[in-house]
């Protein structure tokens, strides 16, 4: 467990999952809940679509990061502390 997801237990699941969206394109729920070892809901899903840090494919059932100023500057406190 990275020192992050121990400082902030309640945010595991937040934490895992923009870490795999990261590194991916389209990704379904399942494959999301699978790769994060968490229940991930598709309620906190849908509502990170509505605050636009996420994209929603209708046909293919999948999400994916939005590319914006949040999730970049996300991203790259990531990488500077390796997570």
């Amino acid at each position: 467990m990275h020192i992050l997801e121990e400082v902030f237990p309640q945010c595991k699941g937040a934490l895992r999952l923009f870490k795999l969206l990261f590194s991916s394109q389209w990704i379904s729920l399942y494959e999301i809940r699978k790769e994060t070892g968490i229940n991930i809901k598709r309620k906190y899903l849908d509502r990170l679509v509505e605050m636009g840090l996420l994209e929603y494919d209708e046909l293919f059932n999948k999400y994916r990061i939005r590319k914006n100023s949040f999730n970049e500057a996300l991203e790259e406190f990531y990488i500077k502390i390796g997570y």
